[in-house]
């Protein structure tokens, strides 16, 4: 941000500095920051459409939800297939959606990704981390008794910068990840923590990934699920792609209603009651639910859960 402040001052009529600017505070979560950012790159480049969504979540992660749905609608007037725009708006206004447009979701996570890694909450990202570890151990003990026996074949989806693989990667033989978003896959490869990464939109890798090749024993996804409000298709996907004795570990955040319920931020909430019957509907049997916080939302932590299931025997 720095540097970024430093060329807003020496170009301070420059649209795309302001732009730059506003993406990286809200990134880190300075929202008011932010929008004053994109607000005066707007007043030079009215034009811009993209910038007006990414102002827009800023206020939505704000909690000023209709400035939040003017902004996007600002995009939307100039190009009205914005697919992120639309899919925010959808958000906003309580539209029904399954799940997240893929091509939305590569273009929001592209804008997010330069700034990932100083975005998440340390503290709340390293409970997470710690208890997929702690099951990831236990499934090691229970393979190999007193001498813990690696873990062969282990897919992330949605890896991020490799956060979870570089804690997991001393439990595992192979580990493979794969990110939908372009820019977060290249943090993956720098991680050097992954023996294979690939940007791929997870239902798709898990449909098309060849049979050839070995089931995975363990599948994880540390806040991948939340972009998808029926979870039918991704489960039966991971399904088809474990061992008979696999595990799936998973990340959702919580919510008391029955259905699925797509937030203003963009995400899916899942009720307890809700996963339970579509894991068994998927032939899974659920074998744990750890409560834990997922993020932030201004100051607030969201509450979420990890869910562990293995396949119906």
């Amino acid at each position: 941000i720095l540097s970024l402040l430093r060329a807003s001052e020496l170009e301070p009529h420059q649209a795309w500095v302001q732009f730059q600017v506003g993406s990286a505070y809200r990134n880190a979560g300075q929202l008011d920051d932010s929008i004053a950012a994109f607000r005066q790159g707007l007043s030079i480049e009215p034009n811009a459409a993209p910038e007006y969504w990414k102002m827009g979540y800023a206020y939505a992660l704000h909690a000023q939800i209709e400035d939040a749905v003017e902004a996007y609608n600002n995009c939307l007037k100039l190009t009205p297939n914005d697919p992120v725009a639309r899919y925010l708006l959808a958000s906003a206004t309580d539209q029904p959606v399954d799940c997240a447009p893929m091509d939305a979701l590569a273009d929001l996570f592209d804008d997010i990704a330069p700034g990932y890694q100083g975005a998440v909450d340390a503290e709340i990202e390293n409970n997470v981390v710690a208890q997929f570890s702690k099951i990831l151990r236990q499934i090691q003990k229970d393979k190999g008794g007193d001498n813990a026996a690696m873990i062969a074949w282990v897919l992330d989806l949605g890896c991020g910068a490799g956060d979870l693989g570089k804690a997991i990667r001393p439990m595992v033989q192979h580990l493979s990840g794969i990110d939908i978003c372009a820019a977060m896959e290249i943090l993956t490869r720098r991680s050097n923590v992954y023996d294979e990464s690939q940007q791929a939109e997870i239902t798709a890798y898990l449909e098309r990934r060849a049979e050839n090749l070995p089931p995975y024993d363990v599948i994880l996804s540390s806040g991948s699920f939340c972009f998808f409000g029926d979870l039918t298709q991704v489960l039966e996907g991971v399904r088809n792609q474990l061992t008979p004795n696999g595990h799936l570990i998973f990340t959702t955040e919580n919510t008391s209603e029955a259905d699925p319920v797509l937030r203003p931020t963009g995400s899916f909430a899942h009720s307890g009651e809700y996963i339970e019957k579509i894991a068994a509907k998927s032939g899974f049997d659920l074998v744990r639910v750890v409560p834990v916080p997922i993020r932030y939302h201004r100051t607030d932590a969201v509450s979420g859960r990890l869910c562990y299931l293995q396949p119906s025997s």
